[in-house]
């Protein structure tokens, strides 16, 4: 774990474990599903990239299968302080799930047909900072809109039949911006269902599932009074 993902989740721990040190904290944790925007599109490149390598090498004939995950299940956990009435500052930590590509490459040259196979596990992470902006509608409902910057993560590992395969990880500052709803359920405790959307995760051109990442969840929310 990075030291600036460390730093983040110790911010977020210390606004959870001790509320009685400001009034208007609050700590939440949800669950969700992800998605990998750009999957399919970079799944496909990378395809291309391996047939014109083969095609470079002689071969006369490069057919790809492809079985790749474009949503995967995920949660978070998150604390934060009330400002006023319409403003919040809050970090957080999410995790954007697991995501695999299986690939199969049949190849021809020369007469001869050979298969190539090929995985790859993608998992994407952010841990966040942002101002939250709260509009209410009625005493127990507040439309919710998210601005900050996330340290996002993509970390990949690969196999592949016939050649040595490299895994490694990429990070990076991003933007992030959500909107979302919060309705009040009892005193203190809340109800968040909101959509995030994280961007340019990891690299493109090496991993299948880098691109932008959209996350819905529903969470729980408690005050501390």
């Amino acid at each position: 774990m990075s030291r600036t993902v460390r730093i983040m989740l110790v911010s977020l721990l210390s606004l959870a474990a001790v509320p009685a040190w400001a009034q208007g904290a609050y700590f939440g944790v949800g669950v969700g599903r992800a998605q990998a925007a750009d999957a399919s599109s970079n799944s496909r490149n990378l395809a291309d990239q391996v047939c014109a390598a083969a095609y470079g090498a002689g071969a006369s004939g490069c057919a790809v299968s492809l079985k790749y995950d474009e949503s995967a299940n995920g949660f978070s956990a998150f604390a934060g302080m009330q400002l006023s009435p319409y403003l919040a500052g809050e970090v957080g930590y999410v995790d954007l799930g697991t995501y695999s590509l299986r690939a199969n490459f049949v190849l021809t040259s020369g007469g001869t047909t050979s298969i190539a196979s090929a995985t790859e596990e993608d998992k994407a992470s952010a841990a966040y900072f942002a101002a939250v902006f709260s509009y209410p509608v009625t005493r127990r409902v507040a439309l919710l809109g998210k601005l900050g910057l996330a340290y996002t993560r993509l970390k990949e590992s690969c196999t592949v039949s016939v050649a040595p395969c490299s895994s490694g990880s990429d990070t990076g500052w991003q933007p992030t911006f959500g909107l979302g709803v919060d309705v009040s359920l009892v005193a203190n405790v809340d109800l968040r269902v909101s959509y995030t959307q994280f961007n340019n995760v990891g690299d493109a051109n090496n991993q299948y599932a880098a691109g932008d990442f959209r996350y819905a969840e529903i969470a729980g929310i408690v005050h501390f009074p």
